[in-house]
């Protein structure tokens, strides 16, 4: 399978996945800015953009696109999901050098561990605290 055919696979998985938890889900037309699809509250006064990314191991090829949306992490071969928060997400991965400039962090496996699991969804058994934060900042 092409790596084309993989995300695109992933992203129509993650966007079953969010519809049958409840959200309202929307896919933009172009995909110039980074967002794959937007999530929007019941009350229609909040949105949420989303980016996703898939792979098939664990091992996921991220771009920074800013703050205010989530990231969705969806693993073909763990058929698990971690939906994270931008914000979070670039806070654990990034650190300032100092001078204001930001670089990539390398965290120790099991600090990767603690991280991931607050925001993992398992498939397999249907559980996982995955949906709540993307649940809680919808509704704020």
């Amino acid at each position: 399978m092409t790596s084309v055919v993989t995300g695109k696979t992933g992203e129509y998985r993650v966007f079953a996945e969010l519809l049958r938890h409840g959200f309202d889900v929307y896919q933009p037309l172009a995909d110039d800015h980074g967002v794959d699809c937007i999530v929007k509250s019941k009350t229609g006064n909040r949105h949420i953009d989303i980016q996703i990314r898939t792979s098939a191991t664990t091992d996921f090829n991220i771009h920074y696109i800013g703050k205010d949306y989530f990231y969705v992490l969806y693993s073909e071969m763990e058929k698990k999901l971690w939906i994270i928060p931008s914000e979070k997400f670039l806070d654990f991965h990034e650190c300032d050098d100092g001078k204001g400039r930001w670089r990539k962090s390398n965290p120790s496996e099991k600090k990767r561990s603690e991280f991931y699991k607050q925001y993992e969804y398992d498939l397999t058994k249907d559980e996982g605290p995955g949906f709540d934060e993307l649940r809680k900042t919808l509704n704020s």
